[in-house]
Order: C-alpha cells, then structure tokens, then sequence
C-alpha cells in the first residue's frame, strides 16, 4: 500500500511562551531524530496553548498547562499525529523515513540436488527471494545484516503445491560484501513446540527473532514447528481471539512449549465511540495501562491522516489541535484499543517509556515488548 495522508497546516517556530510550564519532546520517525516536527501543547478541548517545532536533533520544548495534551505531527506524503499527556520527558516514536534499499553485498547458495523442489526461497530476515534453481547469487540489503556481519539464511525448497519438501538454515558470515552458504544436507523434520489452550482458541503467530529479524515459524493445530539450524535470539508470539482480543509476548531463545488461557487475554470491550467535531468520546473501561485511541480518515487528493491519542485507562474522549488540523470527515475508521503492557506498572511508566507509533495506517504497537490488548474497531 502506498503511504497516504492529508496534510495538516502547523507553523514551524514558536508561536511565544505560553502556558504555565514546559515539556520536553523527542520526536524520532521510528529510532532516528525527526527534525521540523509540529508540536502543538493543547487544552483536552483542543484549544492551543503554544506551538514549535523540533530542532535539527528533534527536540523541542513546548508551554502546557497542569491538565494539557502534546500532539506531534509527523507529516510528508502521509501524515502521523500522535497525541499524550504533558507528563514528564516525551519520547515519541512516529513513522521512519522510507529510505532506497541499500545493497551491502551478494549470498551465494548451493546445496545438494532436491528432486521434489520446483523452486527454492532464500528468506535473509527482511526479504524473500524466490529463486527458480540452485546455485543462486542473493543480493543482500542493508536491513538483512541486523547488528553485525553475520547473515541469517532460510532457504526452502518447494514442490509445484508450494510445500516444503527440504530446508536448510544457518548464520555465516559477510565479508568483503560475499557470503556464501554451501548446504551439506536438506532438513526434512522440524523440531515441534507444544500449543495447549485453555478455554480459548486464538489464532496463533510465532516469529523466530534472529538477530532482532524475523522468521515466521508454521503453526498447526497443536503444535509450532521451529526450524533446525536457526540461531534463535529471542521469539515473538502472537495470538488473536477474532480481531477483538490479541495478546504478544516475547522470550529469549526458542520455546519449548506454549500455553494459553483466559487470564492471557483483556476482557473484551463494547464499541462506544462517537464522533463529534475533531473529537471522540466513549464509555471508559478502564482496563489495562493505557488507552489508544487509532482513526484513520480521508483527506483532500485522496491523502489520508492517521491519529494514535495514548491516554491513560480512565479516559472517555480527546480532541485533536484546534485549527492546526483539518476537521475529522466522516467515514473515518476508528479502533479503540485498551493496553496492558507486561513491563510497565502503570500509564506514567508505559508513558515514560517512549510511546511507538511507527505505522503509517494499520494499529500501531504503542509499547516495546509483552502486552495484551481488548479492541474494537468501527467506522463513524
């Protein structure tokens, strides 16, 4: 999908000092500093009390008031805006920068002959090449390295139905731009990850972390297969009741079994959102560290603007800027999503440690690490 937004109209520079006090923002587009960023100090009715921009390093300080909301516009051919409480330092993570792809190097593959295998795919962590026969000469993008010189392959060999009929993974090492993985055998067996449920029936999603990239590990009706010759760091698991309940957890290295059950998933939540003039309003319930509010909306040129407001669990509405931004149209989507954040005790810790908005359109991950998350999603 194409990014998409609706452009919002924000001065840069400081509007004066106004306001009882000021908060600090770091604005970054994913980890690195995001320089010329709106950030607008607002009444919860979405009066402005001061606005500026980030510095060269993506810094600004801001006037706000005892009760007051920070928004920061992330904007370019799409537009993020991201909405907190004026509490402590802000670290606000929007969307990262789309930047060309960067060849850092070539993989050479061979391996022995795989009869069965129409096709082989050469997955390095974060691209898949489908190659038609081996020997295969891999181009390698600067996000496949992770932290180091060492590259993580998967290679798969696959019948006409696309089934794996043999595969072969392994970390080797890039140097002078050439890495070379020479298969001596095709695995045919994974090693299995027992799945018990209880009382629920969650799709599940578990991805491999190798070197912080991920490989998505099959998962049947019981059990998760892990490949054999994986290096694996750590694991991601997803798992989702319908689109209302979903649950993520992390661990290091690969598990040896997985177990689920009620007290795995936040209670489901009724939607009650209501749309009135550039504001929602709900039924609070109260649940878990935060609450997110997600809407996406249409803009002129067919542009779209994506709003993520993270507020703490007792909340029941929220007002974008006023006047800084284009009215909400109707027919804008909208998810409210309540968090509970296993790392984090309460909203001000979850708040004090960075708020992820990285998406552009689709919900966004808010907090790093273990949560479960009780949502409803509808159009106004």
């Amino acid at each position: 999908m194409r990014p998409v937004a609706l452009l919002i109209v924000a001065a840069c520079g400081s509007r004066g000092s106004h306001g009882s006090r000021k908060v600090s923002v770091d604005a970054l587009a994913g980890e690195r500093a995001a320089p010329n960023a709106s950030v607008i100090g607002h009444a919860p009715d979405g009066t402005v009390i001061d606005q500026t921009a980030t510095d060269a390093v993506g810094r600004a300080e801001v006037g706000v008031d005892d009760d007051s909301l920070v928004s920061v516009i992330f904007a370019g051919v799409d537009t993020s805006i991201v909405t907190v409480p004026a509490q402590g330092e802000l670290a606000i993570h929007g969307p990262a920068h789309d930047t060309p792809p960067l060849i850092v190097g070539v993989l050479q593959v061979d391996g022995p002959p795989l009869p069965a295998a129409s096709h082989f795919t050469v997955q390095l962590g974060c691209a898949t090449v489908v190659a038609p026969k081996l020997p295969a000469d891999i181009d390698v993008g600067a996000c496949s390295m992770g932290s180091d010189t060492q590259l993580d392959v998967l290679v798969r060999g696959l019948d006409d139905a696309n089934a794996v009929v043999g595969y072969a993974a392994a970390r080797v090492a890039m140097t002078g731009g050439l890495a070379d993985l020479a298969i001596a055998s095709w695995q045919t067996t994974t090693t299995n990850v027992p799945i018990t449920l209880a009382g629920v029936a969650p799709a599940i999603e578990l991805a491999l972390l190798c070197d912080g990239l991920p490989f998505q590990a099959p998962v049947l009706a019981d059990h998760a297969e892990v490949w054999t010759g994986l290096v694996v760091d750590a694991t991601r698991m997803r798992a989702a009741i319908g689109s209302a309940q979903l649950t993520t957890r992390e661990q290091p290295g690969a598990p040896s079994s997985i177990a689920l059950g009620p007290d795995d998933f936040l209670p489901a939540i009724e939607l009650t959102t209501t749309l009135g003039e550039s504001a929602f309003t709900w039924q609070p319930a109260n649940l878990g560290d935060a609450v997110n509010l997600h809407a996406t909306w249409s803009g002129p040129d067919d542009r779209r603007t994506t709003w993520d407001a993270v507020l703490p669990p007792d909340t029941g509405d929220v007002a974008l800027p006023a006047a800084q931004v284009e009215p909400i149209t109707a027919g804008v989507d909208v998810a409210l999503r309540y968090l509970d954040a296993g790392a984090y005790e309460d909203f001000a810790a979850l708040l004090a440690a960075g708020i992820h908005a990285e998406q552009l359109v689709g919900a966004n991950p808010i907090v790093v690490g273990d949560q479960r998350v009780s949502q409803t999603i509808g159009v106004r």
